[in-house]
């Protein structure tokens, strides 16, 4: 495990996660949120490149990829990432608004 404090990590993310939660921030805009909902991401992912030990609570130890996946959630959004053990690396996997969000799905707010 990389001693703390650790330098700031590397974020990195497939284009594919990019283009989603470019199109959430495009939604959001739309439903009169767009800069709450942009800067709630800009200060998830700064949160996981300066302190991803403590942005989030950890969910168990992916042993294969010596990796740690984690659960983020501010202001009803939540992401899933992995911390390396070992390099000061992070990789997002997953990005969504949470059941309470305007942005979700009609099947995930209960309507």
């Amino acid at each position: 495990m990389i001693p703390d404090p650790a330098p700031p990590f590397e974020v990195g993310m497939s284009d594919s996660l990019r283009g989603h939660i470019g199109d959430l921030i495009r939604r959001a805009t739309a439903h009169g949120i767009g800069v709450e909902f942009r800067n709630a991401v800009v200060d998830i992912l700064f949160a996981l490149r300066d302190d991803p030990r403590e942005a989030g609570d950890p969910l168990r130890k992916l042993r294969g990829m010596n990796s740690i996946l984690y659960r983020v959630s501010r202001n009803s959004l939540i992401g899933y990432y992995t911390i390396h053990e070992r390099i000061p690396m992070v990789t997002v996997w997953q990005f969504e608004p949470s059941p309470q969000h305007p942005l979700a799905p009609p099947s995930a707010n209960g309507a």
